[in-house]
């Protein structure tokens, strides 16, 4: 619970002081583009960083769910939750809702808020492959 409000607010906190403009906003030309380390202020803009990537990556928690005795089925569920975190980051710039940038950003903030607590709990995501 800490890690999924950890990560929802750094990136929301994000969201608004960066104000970027989406791809699909970009309907008078690329004049209005930005680059991720520029900081527009709050402007009602909020593509960067992905919230959709951040909440996908969220997943990495599950194998923390699953008892570290059970090694294959822990990294099964990792295994899962990198694809499925990968795909719903890959589907947002499909859609044209983000840039490269932003969905690495939010990528990037889940898994280390995620990596974060494992360390803090003593854990390991993948499990041990000897069980």
């Amino acid at each position: 619970m800490v890690a999924v409000f950890a990560a929802d607010t750094i990136v929301n906190s994000m969201k608004a002081l960066w104000g970027r403009l989406r791809p699909y906003e970009m309907n008078q030309g690329w004049t209005n583009f930005t680059s991720w380390l520029q900081i527009n202020g709050e402007n009602g803009h909020k593509s960067f960083p992905s919230g959709h990537s951040q909440e996908g990556w969220i997943a990495l928690l599950l194998p923390l769910f699953v008892s570290p005795k059970l090694g294959n089925k822990r990294r099964n569920t990792f295994i899962f939750a990198v694809v499925f975190g990968s795909l719903v980051a890959i589907s947002r710039l499909g859609l044209g809702a983000h840039f490269l940038s932003d969905v690495t950003m939010g990528s990037f903030i889940s898994i280390v808020v995620i990596y974060a607590v494992a360390r803090l709990l003593n854990e390991k995501l993948m499990g041990d492959p000897l069980h």
